[in-house]
């Protein structure tokens, strides 16, 4: 159904009316939300893991940047002895 009657200048509004679903369809359709709402979930935890992964990473790089300075003196100090 249109809006407007046909020598009218329609506004072009278009509504659809689906028949009623039966309940198997209902239920097959709130379980797969239910999976997509526990999956969501699940990305949004692993996201949290992730970035604290990261912050570790980093760390962990500022700790392995420090030894190999260290190391590079140390064998300085090695050698020019």
């Amino acid at each position: 159904m249109a809006c407007g009657a046909e020598n009218e200048d329609p506004c072009e509004y278009f509504f659809w009316i689906d028949p009623p679903m039966c309940e198997r369809a209902v239920q097959v359709i709130l379980g797969l939300l239910r999976r997509i709402n526990g999956n969501a979930e699940e990305v949004r935890r692993l996201k949290v893991q992730i970035e604290g992964k990261h912050e570790q990473l980093v760390t962990y790089e500022k700790k392995l940047s420090s030894y190999q300075w260290k190391e590079k003196i140390l064998w300085q100090s090695l050698i020019m002895s």
